[in-house]
C-alpha cells in the first residue's frame, strides 16, 4: 500500500507539470488497486470531458465501474451498453469483449455471453499461438457457462485442454480446481472429482500466481469448497492463512464472519468487527451491516435497529438497509412503521422481488399467511431466478402449512429442491446472501 502511495505521490508531480491522459490513467489504475473506484471513477470522466472518444479512457472507467460497483450490483445492461459503446471504437478487442461475455454470464444470459465468445472472440485455444492472457480468461468464462448447464464433461474438457497449454499459469489450475470442487459439493460424476486432487490444484495455482492478492482469493475458495464439505476445522484455518497472506481485504475477513456464524461463534464474530471497523474505514457501512445481522440472528432486535439507524444516516438511498429496518421493526411489533417501511422501497423499486420478499415475511410475522402468500408469489414472478428465491420457497411452504395445505407446501419444497440444483454453481452468491431465516440478512 505504501508503494502504491508513492506511486501516485510521483504521478501527482507529473500531472502538475503537464496534462497527459496516460499519466493519469496510471494514477486511476494505482487508485483501483487502492480499493478508491469512486476517485479512480472521477478522474477518469473528468479526462473524457477532454478527450470523450479515446479507447484507453474508456476502458478504464469501465474497469472503475466494475471496481466501485461490482458484476451483480443492479440490472447489467448499463455495464453492456457502456462496453457496446467501446466496441463501436475497436469491435475486435478481446480485453473488452472479454468483459462483456463475463457480465452476461453473471447475469444469467448463457446464450449471449456463449454467442460473444464463440462468434466474436472466436475462441479456440492454439498452443502455436499463445495468449494466455486472453485464452485462461475465455476459458474460465466458458466452463463457468458449461456448468450452469450441467455440462460437466463439456467443462472439464476445457479446462484441461487450458492446463495442458498453459502448464505454468494459475489461471489454468484455479479453472479445474473450480470444476473439481463442485463436483465434491454436488456429487458430478468425474473420476478426478477428489479432495486431495482439489488441494493440489490450489497449491499449483498459487506456486505460478505472483500476486499475493490473487493468491489469498484461491485460499478463501478453497476454505469455501472444504466448509462446504464439512472441513470446519480445516477451512477456518485456511481462511486465516489467506488472511495472513493479504490482510489489506474485507472480503476475506467477511468469509471468516460467516464462518464464525455458521459455527454459532456469533459475539466472537462481533469482536472481530469491532477490531477492524478502524482498518476498513470504507468498509464501515458493510461492517455494520453485518453487525446488525449478528443482533438479528441472536435476536438482539433493538441494538439492531440501532446500528442500522446508524447506517442508513450515512447512505439513505440503500434499499437494502430500508429492506433489513423493516424486518427488524416487524420483529419490536412496531407493525405500521414496518409495513410502512417495505411500501415505500416497492415505490422505489416495483421491479425489486426481494422487497416483495420481504413484505410476504413481515406479514407471516404478523400471522397474516394468505397476504404473505401474494406478496411472495409476486417474488417469484418478478425473478424466479432471484438470489432470494429459495428462501421464498421456504417461506411460501411455511405459509401453506400453517394454512393447513400440506399438498401445496410439497409443491414449494420440489420448487425449492429444483433452485437450489439450478443455483448450484452461482456459489459465491450463496455465500454472499446466505441467511438463517430472512430475506436480506
Amino acid at each position: 500500500m505504501d508503494r502504491l502511495n508513492d506511486c501516485i505521490d510521483i504521478l501527482n508531480e507529473g500531472l502538475k507539470r503537464t496534462s497527459n491522459k496516460l499519466l493519469t490513467i496510471q494514477k486511476a489504475q494505482a487508485l483501483l488497486k487502492k480499493d478508491e473506484g469512486k476517485e479512480a471513477l472521477a478522474l477518469i470522466e473528468e479526462e473524457l470531458t477532454n478527450f470523450p472518444n479515446d479507447f484507453l479512457l474508456l476502458r478504464t472507467k469501465f474497469l472503475s465501474m466494475l471496481c466501485e460497483n461490482g458484476v451483480c450490483d443492479g440490472p447489467p445492461e448499463k455495464y453492456i451498453e457502456f462496453a457496446n459503446s467501446i466496441l463501436k471504437l475497436k469491435p475486435d478487442n478481446k480485453e473488452i469483449l472479454i468483459l462483456k461475455a463475463m457480465i452476461l454470464a453473471m447475469a444469467r444470459r448463457v446464450k449471449d455471453a456463449e454467442k460473444v465468445i464463440r462468434e466474436d472472440i472466436n475462441f479456440v485455444i492454439n498452443p502455436y499461438e499463445e495468449n494466455p492472457t486472453i485464452d485462461t480468461s475465455v476459458a474460465y468464462i466458458s466452463v463457468y457457462l458449461n456448468l450452469t448447464k450441467g455440462l460437466y464433461s463439456d467443462a472439464l474438457k476445457v479446462a484441461n485442454h487450458c492446463l495442458v497449454s498453459y502448464p505454468n499459469n494459475p489461471i489454468a489450475y484455479i479453472t479445474k480446481a473450480y470444476i473439481i470442487g463442485y463436483a465434491l459439493i454436488f456429487n458430478w460424476e468425474i473420476n478426478e472429482a477428489n479432495v486431495d486432487n482439489f488441494k493440489g490444484l490450489i497449491d499449483k495455482a498459487m506456486h505460478y500466481e505472483p500476486i499475493l492478492f490473487n493468491q489469498a482469493i484461491y485460499l478463501q475458495f478453497k476454505a469455501y469448497i472444504l466448509r462446504e464439505l464439512g472441513n470446519s476445522e480445516e477451512a477456518y484455518d485456511v481462511i486465516e492463512e489467506a488472511i495472513e497472506l493479504y490482510n489489506k481485504d474485507f472480503d476475506f475477513y467477511r468469509t471468516k464472519i460467516y464462518f464464525l456464524l455458521s459455527n454459532g461463534r456469533d459475539n466472537e464474530a462481533l469482536k472481530l468487527l469491532d477490531s477492524i471497523i478502524d482498518d476498513f474505514p470504507k468498509s464501515k457501512v458493510s461492517i455494520n451491516k453485518l453487525k446488525s445481522f449478528i443482533y438479528f440472528k441472536i435476536q438482539d432486535f433493538t441494538n439492531g435497529l440501532k446500528v442500522i439507524d446508524e447506517v442508513i444516516e450515512e447512505v439513505p438511498n440503500e434499499k437494502h438497509l430500508h429492506n433489513n429496518k423493516a424486518l427488524i421493526l416487524a420483529k419490536l411489533n412496531r407493525e405500521e412503521e414496518a409495513i410502512e417501511s417495505i411500501k415505500k422501497l416497492i415505490e422505489i423499486d416495483p421491479q425489486d422481488g426481494n422487497s416483495y420478499d420481504t413484505y410476504g415475511e413481515i406479514l407471516m410475522e404478523l400471522g397474516k399467511y394468505e397476504e404473505a402468500l401474494e406478496k411472495l408469489e409476486e417474488a417469484e414472478r418478478l425473478d424466479p431466478n432471484g438470489w432470494y428465491i429459495c428462501y421464498t420457497y421456504q417461506k411460501m411452504g411455511d405459509c401453506y402449512e400453517k394454512l393447513g395445505l400440506p399438498n401445496k407446501a410439497r409443491e414449494c419444497g420440489e420448487k425449492l429442491n429444483s433452485a437450489e440444483k439450478r443455483r448450484g454453481v452461482f456459489y459465491k452468491d450463496i455465500y454472499e446472501k446466505k441467511s438463517s431465516n430472512q430475506s436480506n440478512y
